[in-house]
Formats: structure tokens, C-alpha cells, sequence
């Protein structure tokens, strides 16, 4: 019987591995050579091998057309029109100021077109009535991308690159990249004008938006403190600026009116006023009220027991209850609303009790998603990172 011979058999297969070998080789070349092309952005030959990606460099170019037509077209009205000003609002000549530098450094510097620009009044009358300080900045972001490009020529080239406006004079480079700004003194008359003719208007600041502003939010049977009052001031300043620039506003007062300490408040209203149900109590002091059933809550077991199944019976909506729920309220809210009326505070009040049916879906919604964990006290919400939008 003829054998292969041993010598011969591996030979064969080591020329076969040799071949193999070279052209994974070949392949490796050729994939490396193909990543070098695209890291230095030579990618035709890999597009004319494929047809699909011809025609959606294609249809890409056809789109980046049509954008910039529309650009150009937003940068001419913006440049023209210089937002005019009209009766109902006031020229924001800082903010043009800032919209047509904007272009400017788009035409100059198209990478940095989304850099934050800082226009600001000038410090002195020899620097111009506005000046433009982000030549500096610029200059940097260039340099991240490989150019080099100085404070000083980056001013240069967004002066060069300026559109025509009716509301800047002219404009000056100074030191080492500042840009001075001298406003057209038919547009300061024009303001002015308009101020004397029909009084100080808002900025145009865009479509108007519901704001929501939250108030002080103080605690049914308790007094207001000095706390309750900064964020009503500050809440009633918020609502009046945003109303002043033509949004709606929700002045929301988010009051404490739910919870265990209801359950106190109602036993001691109980067995203080039997007859509050048919006859509106006189508690001249809440606070001493709340007081008083809080000392007897902490100390004596019955009335803790007692007030327990009130607040039960509160949640249940129980008639009887919700009455003696509502009296407390009602006491409560003549104190806090004279210091509100004493203010000239309008808000809305949307309580704790205001959520209660809300929170039915809220909970069957976490419930759902695995998210409620049942303890001895009650269900608690957890909150996984990452889990929510």
C-alpha cells in the first residue's frame, strides 16, 4: 500500500498556512491603509466603491445648499431689520448687538459660530457705548483645532465680516482684541422717543410661555415666619418681571394642609369645640391651639391612638371628619390671607390635600415599574439612577 510521505504532507500544509497568512496580511494592509485615508478625511475612493453612500454624500450636499440659503437669508433680515421697534416693545440693543456679532463670527470662524459671545455697555465713553470681548475666547477655541489664529486678527476679521446695520455706527479694535461699538445716534433718538411717546416697554423675548412661580407655601395652623415672607416677595418680583415681559404666570401657593398632624389637630378640636360642626370656633390663637394638641399627641397614648384614626378617616374622605378638616383650614387661611392682602399678593392655593386623588395613578404607575418597596410604615419610593428620563 503506497503511504504519504510525513516530510512531504507537512510541507504541504505549511505552504498553505504561508499563503493564508500572506493574505490576511494583504488584508490587514489594506484595512490599515483604509483607516489612515479616513482618519485624513480621504474617503472617495471608499464612496465610489459604494454607490448608496454616493448618493447620500449627494443628497447631503443638495441639503447643506439649502441651509445655508436659509441662513443667509435669517442673517440679512436680522442685519436689516434690527428687530424694529414698535408700540408694544423696546429695542434690546444689547441683545441685536448680540445677534448680529453672532453672524459675524459664523462668516468668520464658522466652527465657533455656537461660542458663548459676552457684549457688554463699555466702562468708559472712549471705549464706545457697547463693547465685544470674545476675541480672546475665539482665539482659542481655534488653537484646540489646530489654528493659529491671534486676539488681534480674530477682531480684525469679525469687524471685516460685520454686517450692514442701521444700529452700529462704527466699530473699533483696541488693545489686544477688543472691539468697540459705537451705537447710531438716530436709533438712540428713536428709542428715546418712543419711551417719552408711550413709556418704558418690555424687550421682545419671544413667544410667550406659561410661567410657574412657587410662593411661600407656610403650614395650615401655623404661623408665617420671616422665611415665608423673602420667597413671597421673591415669588410676587419673579411673577411681575415675567407678567411685565408678556407671560402667563401660575402663582402657586403650595400650602401644608395633608397629613398625620391633622389627625391631632381634629381630636383636639373635638373635645374643645364639640359644636364646631353647627357653630364656627373662636381660636384666637392657632399657634396655641396647635400647640396644645401637639403636647397631649406626645404625651398621653389615648389621645395619639385617637388622633391615628382621624387621620385615617381624614384619607377616607369621611364626612364628619372633613368637616373638622376644613374648619382648621378655613381659621387658618383668615390669618395667612390678611398678610397676603397686606402685601397685594394674588396667588392660587393648591394644597398638599390638592394631590391626594392625583397620587392613585402615581403610585399604580411605580407599582408597575417595580419601584415602590412595601415597609412596616408604608410603601417607599425608590429612586434608581439612571431609571427615569
Amino acid at each position: 500500500m503506497e503511504g504519504v510521505c510525513p516530510i512531504n504532507s507537512a510541507s504541504l500544509k505549511l505552504n498553505k498556512l504561508a499563503a493564508d497568512t500572506a493574505k490576511q496580511a494583504d488584508l490587514v494592509a489594506h484595512l490599515n491603509d483604509k483607516v489612515e485615508n479616513l482618519s485624513k478625511g480621504f474617503v472617495d475612493d471608499i464612496i465610489a466603491s459604494n454607490p448608496e453612500i454616493e448618493a447620500l454624500k449627494i443628497e447631503n450636499q443638495k441639503l447643506e445648499y439649502r441651509v445655508n440659503i436659509l441662513k443667509r437669508a435669517i442673517e440679512k433680515q436680522k442685519a436689516m431689520a434690527v428687530n424694529k421697534q414698535g408700540n408694544n416693545y423696546m429695542i434690546n440693543i444689547c441683545g441685536n448687538l448680540t445677534d448680529i456679532f453672532r453672524i459675524s463670527v459664523y462668516k468668520s470662524f464658522p466652527s465657533c459660530s455656537s461660542a458663548d459671545l459676552n457684549v457688554h455697555v463699555s466702562s468708559q465713553e472712549k471705549f464706545g457705548d457697547y463693547q465685544f470681548d470674545s476675541s480672546m475666547a475665539i482665539s482659542k477655541l481655534l488653537k484646540l483645532e489646530g489654528i493659529k489664529v491671534s486676539p488681534k486678527e480674530v477682531a480684525d476679521t469679525i469687524v471685516k465680516k460685520f454686517p450692514n446695520n442701521e444700529l452700529v455706527e462704527k466699530l473699533e479694535v483696541a488693545g489686544p482684541g477688543f472691539i468697540n461699538v459705537f451705537i447710531n445716534k438716530s436709533v438712540i433718538i428713536r428709542v428715546v422717543e418712543n419711551i417719552l411717546n408711550v413709556g418704558v416697554k418690555p424687550p421682545e423675548v419671544g413667544p410667550r410661555q406659561r410661567v410657574i412661580v412657587d410662593f411661600s407655601s407656610p403650614n395650615i395652623a401655623k404661623e408665617m415666619h420671616v422665611g415665608h415672607l423673602r420667597s413671597t416677595i421673591l415669588g410676587d418680583s419673579l411673577c411681575r418681571l415675567m407678567e411685565f415681559l408678556g407671560h402667563e404666570t401660575l402663582r402657586l401657593n403650595h400650602v401644608g394642609d395633608w397629613g398625620t398632624q391633622f389627625g391631632m389637630l381634629i381630636a383636639q378640636l373635638e373635645d374643645m369645640y364639640p359644636q364646631y360642626a353647627v357653630e364656627m370656633p373662636c381660636i384666637a390663637d392657632l399657634q396655641a391651639f396647635y400647640k396644645q394638641s401637639k403636647s397631649r399627641f406626645d404625651n398621653e397614648e389615648e389621645f395619639k391612638k385617637k388622633a391615628y384614626k382621624l387621620v385615617v378617616r381624614l384619607q377616607k374622605k369621611d364626612p364628619e371628619v372633613l368637616k373638622a378638616w376644613k374648619t382648621i383650614c378655613d381659621i387658618s387661611r383668615k390669618d395667612i390671607d390678611k398678610i397676603y392682602r397686606r402685601l397685594d399678593i394674588d396667588i392660587v392655593e393648591r394644597g398638599e390635600s390638592f394631590y391626594q386623588d392625583l397620587m392613585i395613578d402615581v403610585v399604580k404607575d411605580l407599582e408597575e415599574g417595580g419601584f415602590l418597596r412595601k415597609t412596616k410604615v408604608g410603601k417607599l419610593c425608590l429612586l434608581v439612577v439612571g431609571a427615569f428620563p
